[in-house]
């Protein structure tokens, strides 16, 4: 009888220790969807975070217009984030993508500025250059 109990006791603490998960939605967005949701509304933030003023003239919110370009609403979304919020592996993955494809354009902005700097300092060491290779002219 002691036996039985002492398993009885282990089955509870080993059960009710047990990591609760979130069920997924009826109408969960699915990761690759959500991946681009999240990159879109990030992108579209920094945006209007950067230039408040004309967003606000133009009375634009970037929220509202992710929703509706992937034809979802708030509750589908907030559903679908704290599902894959519940499961880390799925949730890292998606931000890990997101994070390389900023990487990306970061790299592409970095580079992209490289290159203008270099053309800037040629387009200034051009008057230069044509300056050494003119003869100097001897007055008579």
């Amino acid at each position: 009888m002691r036996k039985l109990w002492v398993l009885l006791g282990v089955v509870l603490v080993a059960t009710s220790c047990a990591e609760k998960t979130v069920e997924p939605p009826e109408d969960l967005i699915d990761a690759a969807t959500m991946e681009e949701i999240l990159y879109d509304l990030a992108l579209l933030t920094a945006g209007k975070n950067t230039n408040i003023l004309t967003l606000d003239k133009y009375k634009w919110e970037p929220t509202a217009f992710v929703f509706k370009k992937y034809g979802i609403d708030s509750v589908q979304f907030a559903q679908s984030d704290l599902y894959y919020a519940a499961n880390p592996d799925i949730y890292e993955e998606i931000y890990t993508k997101i994070d390389e494809r900023f990487g990306k354009i970061k790299d592409s902005l970095e580079d992209n500025r490289q290159i203008q700097a270099e053309k800037k300092r040629e387009k200034l060491d051009t008057p230069k250059k044509n300056q050494e290779e003119k003869p100097e002219v001897q007055p008579k």
